[in-house]
């Protein structure tokens, strides 16, 4: 995947939570941009795990079967790595269900630093990559291609105000996150974002620690 070719969703769907029935199959009108596979999907090489979220590019009919295609680049390095395409076209009958019934987790591209970095420093700022599937990932480099030094499955998110917080189970490794008590154990470490007063201008742990949306780099 190519940041450059990124379109960035913006932060107000990043906090986006959405409240309603999950369990109807999605048929060729569906309402929601984003579903969540009901089983394990395997297609050649690429193989997507059950309770997967993702993004519905269009939804085809095939021979009066109904399809949908998927988009693979807004999802964790996992699933990413295992082809060099970016979508991917299956059977929609039983296989996934409308996502809407939860929290869903809007892709947000980030470069460490502040805005406006020459493109030799551009490429080689480390990101924080939010993924439609629930991980936070951490890269050292602009090179997404690469395995990240950190990918961290997401238990929930919440915000309030110009905050939003991510939990997960596990130290998210290199990122800033604070371990906080969960009598669960699914919330044992929190990330906080803060969205500051420059547009496109974010702090993620402490509030020097500054991360942008690229659009002049981009």
């Amino acid at each position: 995947m190519k940041p450059n070719k990124v379109i960035f969703l913006g932060f107000s769907m990043l906090m986006a939570t959405l409240f309603v029935s999950a369990d109807q199959p999605v048929h060729a009108q569906a309402k929601s941009d984003d579903v969540t596979t009901t089983k394990t999907i395997k297609i050649g090489k690429v193989t997507i795990p059950r309770g997967t979220t993702l993004t519905v590019m269009t939804q085809p009919t095939k021979k009066n079967k109904e399809m949908i295609t998927v988009a693979l680049d807004d999802t964790n390095y996992a699933i990413r790595h295992q082809t060099t395409k970016t979508t991917l076209t299956f059977s929609a009958v039983n296989t996934v269900k409308d996502a809407r019934s939860k929290a869903i987790y809007a892709y947000h591209y980030l470069v460490k630093g502040k805005a406006n970095l020459t493109n030799s420093a551009y490429k080689k700022a480390p990101r924080l990559v939010l993924t439609v599937n629930g991980y936070a990932e951490y890269y050292t480099s602009g090179n997404l291609n690469t395995k990240p030094i950190s990918s961290t499955k997401l238990t929930a998110m919440r915000h309030a105000n110009n905050m939003t917080y991510y939990y997960a189970k596990t130290n998210m490794l290199k990122l800033p996150d604070k371990h906080i008590k969960s009598k669960t154990g699914k919330y044992n470490y929190r990330l906080a974002i803060r969205a500051n007063k420059t547009s496109g201008s974010y702090s993620v742990g402490t509030v020097r620690n500054y991360f942008y949306t690229p659009t002049g780099n981009a």
